[in-house]
Formats: C-alpha cells, structure tokens, sequence
C-alpha cells in the first residue's frame, strides 16, 4: 500500500515537470488592443484589421529604413541567445514593405529577420542561423493574414524587436500591416533528448506499478 501511494505523485510530478519545460517563456506580448505603450515613437500608427471587424492592427503613416518602432524594453534570453519570434502579417501585394527583425538598441545596429520586398539585397535581412529557408522569410501579401514563427539565435543579447515599412519597397505607406506579435524565450522549450527522457520515465513509473499491482 506505501509503495502504490507514492507512485501517484510520482507520475504527477513527472507530468508537471514536462508542463513546465514546454512551455516556453514569453518575453514580449503585443496585440496592438491598448495603443503603442510598449514601442518607441516613429511613423506607427493603430488602424481598423484591413479584413473587417473591431480588432485593432499596427500599420504605418510613413516609409522609413533602419527600423521606425522598437519595442521598449531590453528583452533579454537567459541561455544561448535563442529566441522565437511569432506574429501574423497583411500585406496588399508582395511589395508592400513590412520588415521585422530585432535590434541592438533603439535604433542601432540591426538584423532582419523578415520582409516582404523579394528584391531587398541588403546583408542583413537573412540571418544564415535560421532554421528556416529563405523563401519562407519573404511576407506574402495577398491581402489575407499570414502567421510566421522564426526561431533564431540572436547576436545581440537583450534585443528590442524592430518594425518598418520599407523606403525601397512599393513606395505606397500604410498597405503592410502587423498583429499579435511574440517574443519567446526559446530555450525554456526542452531538446528531444530531454523529451526522451520523461518518456522512459514516465513508461517505468507506469510498469512498476502495473507489476505492484499484479
């Protein structure tokens, strides 16, 4: 009867433990619902979702280069400079300028992570560490939402995030919109080898007390 009574919260421990590993930290939250409180001054500006409806977007008055707003706040990764950037972006075609990435301060020195001009040259739009090919790093705009995750290991650690709408792209401001962007911490996310091991863990938990059982 002791040796049963332990293994529940064996099993309870073992499950919250893998909880909290997977759950990665978040770092940076904006929905863009309560203004720009948490972004530098430029060229932004809070507009109607271009699809309809009362959610509200961020869109910009003006084209600008080198990053226009940036978040306020020094957001720093507590391991490996690794970082997951996600948000949901509307473009009116495939040039209409929206450009995110992070930067060093605000503004300084800076690197792109995406962008929805398919002619930009610039050295600093493609991080080479991302995990993900280049084509997957150019915006679409088709007047739809789209939602893009971007894992990176940054070189700057803490960073702000950084958003334009490009000088160089169609020329057009206000056509590229931004929502419901987050910052993580992506090293809080455990490697598959630790995934394994909860696993094989939570597997013996599970015989032993079958086998006690019978």
């Amino acid at each position: 009867m002791k040796i049963k009574k332990l293994l529940v919260p064996v099993l309870s421990a073992s499950l919250c433990g893998f909880t909290a590993l997977a759950q990665a930290t978040i770092l940076f939250s904006e929905d863009f619902e309560s203004g720009l409180s948490q972004w530098t001054a430029g060229n932004a500006q809070i507009v109607d979702d271009p699809t309809g409806g009362t959610n509200q977007v961020l869109s910009f008055s003006a084209l600008n280069s080198a990053g226009d707003i940036f978040s306020t706040d020094a957001l720093f990764s507590s391991n490996s400079s690794m970082f997951t950037l996600t948000f949901d972006y509307y473009g009116d075609n495939n040039n209409s300028g929206g450009f995110i990435g992070y930067s060093q301060s605000t503004p300084g020195s800076h690197v792109w992570l995406a962008g929805s001009d398919t002619d930009y040259t610039g050295t600093t739009l493609w991080q080479d560490n991302l995990a993900n090919p280049v084509t997957d790093r150019i915006l679409i705009g088709d007047n739809s939402w789209q939602t893009y995750s971007f894992t990176f290991t940054s070189v700057f650690n803490p960073i702000h995030v950084m958003i334009e709408d490009f000088v160089g792209s169609d020329a057009v401001a206000g056509n590229a919109f931004f929502d419901n962007i987050v910052l993580t911490d992506a090293t809080s996310v455990p490697e598959p080898s630790l995934l394994a091991l909860l696993s094989l863990g939570l597997v013996a938990v599970g015989f032993s007390r079958k086998k006690k059982h019978n």
